[in-house]
């Protein structure tokens, strides 16, 4: 059975370009399943999904892990957020 302790030594073993354990925001493991969120910066954000599906492939395939789940938040800083779109006219 992994533990949290477990899954972030693992986290600072994983060999992916682009992955750094300083990535990870938030961990969770509990009955087999193991949540891994990681802060990243928007404007890379979509070019990181295969970063985020290779980390969530290795954790998926330890023993003990019945379901991995990697998710990316892309928070932007204050000032670059699109401001909102005006509704249409009706």
């Amino acid at each position: 059975m992994q533990t949290e302790a477990s899954i972030r030594e693992i986290l600072n073993t994983i060999d992916v370009k682009g992955w750094s354990p300083e990535l990870v925001t938030g961990l969770q493991v509990k009955d087999g399943q193991v949540l891994v969120a990681m802060e990243v910066d928007p404007a890379l954000a979509k070019g990181l999904e295969p970063l985020r599906s290779a980390v969530e492939d290795h954790l998926a395939s330890l023993d003990g892990v019945s379901k991995a789940q990697v998710i990316m938040t892309a928070e932007a800083k204050p000032g670059t957020k699109t401001p909102p779109q005006p509704a249409p006219a009706k």
